[in-house]
């Protein structure tokens, strides 16, 4: 399984993102042999950007896509549970010289660690930083 960060999925639906191409392609070469996954967190931002920067018909097309993509099960949503959450301000305390890493981020730290995840779709440098054995596939 590999986890997707908003970073992940705003790289691929973006043309001007520097690496959409290589997002594509990655997608491409792993959609049949990968199951892909997000949390409820991650989800909800990136709803949120398209929202903001998109028109409603790409918006309406990106979440057709989820909803497909969920029903063939190549995406699996991850849901943020109450130990997920609580696991997260430990993970926000332990971490008090990293005041960048985003809540958010931290729920996703929770969750890959609960579910066995390393990989994950990003660019995002704060899963390196953490020592917790996270695999960057962007950098």
């Amino acid at each position: 399984m590999i986890f997707i960060d908003k970073w992940g999925f705003k790289a691929l639906i973006d043309k001007k993102e520097s690496k959409h191409h290589d997002i594509e392609d990655f997608f491409s070469k792993n959609w049949e042999s990968t199951i892909f996954c997000k949390s409820d967190y991650v989800l909800d931002e990136i709803i949120t950007l398209i929202s903001y920067r998109l028109d409603y018909n790409k918006l309406l097309k990106f979440l057709d896509k989820i909803e497909e993509s969920i029903s063939i099960e190549k995406l699996r949503i991850l849901w943020i549970t109450r130990e997920h959450f609580f696991e997260s301000i430990a993970l926000k305390k332990k971490y008090s010289d990293k005041l960048k890493i985003s809540f958010t981020d931290f729920t996703t730290m929770s969750v890959m660690l609960k579910n066995g995840i390393k990989d994950i779709l990003t660019e995002d440098k704060h899963f390196i930083e953490v020592n917790l054995g996270f695999n960057v596939l962007f950098q």
